[in-house]
């Protein structure tokens, strides 16, 4: 569930958030550095030359420049410092959460195994309860055969029978929804 679940993805990926941020609000405190470079040549045309068309040599100038800037601003009211502060404040409020959605996820998971368990256990009983019934109609009938009992020892047998077996069918739609739960929670197809 926590390999898959999206919840648990997206308070991971707001952590790291986090700290690339924090990482930016850090990075004022430090010097920057910018460098540069740019080259150029420039060549005058061969049909112009203190104004003749007809220049036999044409002439080149190459330009370089190269350039450097350092600075550095001083947190002189504490304002960098604050900033990181509350970054850090941030990201453990971010790995709070993540954990509370840890704890949340693994509960239900925990609740919605349990509750399938539970319904599980419940079709079993149930389905040897309709067994035993059964086999008490069959008794109860052989009795009412043999004149032993009345119609009605047969006929709340059958109901009682018939009961039991009503029960089966939500115990069923329960346990398929707790399966349907967990596999939303497991990341997957639910059913699966």
């Amino acid at each position: 569930a926590i390999a898959s679940n999206n919840d648990v993805r997206l308070a991971t990926e707001r952590i790291i958030q986090a700290r690339a941020e924090r990482g930016i609000a850090a990075s004022a405190g430090i010097p920057s550095v910018n460098a540069g470079a740019a080259y150029d040549r420039t060549r005058t045309s061969e049909n112009t030359h203190n104004g003749s068309f007809f220049n036999e040599s044409s002439s080149g100038t190459d330009n370089y420049s190269v350039g450097l800037d350092a600075s550095w601003e001083i947190d002189v009211f504490g304002g960098v410092a604050r900033a990181v502060e509350a970054a850090d404040a941030d990201i453990q409020a971010l790995e709070e959460s993540r954990r509370d959605v840890l704890v949340a996820l693994a509960g239900e998971v925990a609740r919605n195994y349990i509750d399938l368990r539970g319904y599980q256990q419940r079709i079993e009983v149930t389905q040897r309860n309709v067994q035993i019934q059964t086999d008490t109609l069959s008794l109860t009938d052989s009795r009412y055969q043999a004149g032993l009992t009345s119609e009605l020892d047969v006929v709340q047998a059958r109901a009682q029978l018939e009961a039991t077996r009503a029960a089966i069918p939500p115990l069923d739609e329960s346990a398929r929804a707790a399966i349907h739960r967990l596999g939303v929670l497991l990341g997957s197809q639910p059913g699966s």
